[in-house]
């Protein structure tokens, strides 16, 4: 059985980012923020995981610190689901022997 957390990559801190001035600040000096990261739970067929989301997109995935046993599988959870052929809606096939030309 290996150590929990070991398969766990450590990202480096993103910049802070410019944000539209306040109504105190001086004009053109605009202020910097840290980007908003909040962390929830979700449990998938291959076990239970802590998600970091940032900025409303998931930006990693932690094994739950008390599985004894966590999965590899579940760590590609932000990179399945930003990825560039995720399909993001619903789609009919437009040809083929199964299309529905109706719909289209």
């Amino acid at each position: 059985m290996r150590a929990l957390g070991t398969n766990i990559t450590k990202r480096r801190p993103r910049p802070l980012r410019p944000e539209t001035p306040g109504p105190h600040a001086e004009q053109g000096e605009p202020t910097l923020t840290e980007p908003t990261r909040k962390r929830t739970r979700t449990l998938t067929h291959w076990g239970v995981y802590d998600i970091d989301v940032e900025d409303e997109r998931i930006v990693a995935a932690h094994p739950w610190v008390d599985d004894p046993d966590p999965s590899n599988i579940g760590l590609s959870i932000p990179s399945a689901i930003h990825h560039e052929s995720r399909i993001t809606q619903p789609m009919v096939r437009a040809q083929g022997p199964t299309a529905h030309t109706a719909l289209v």
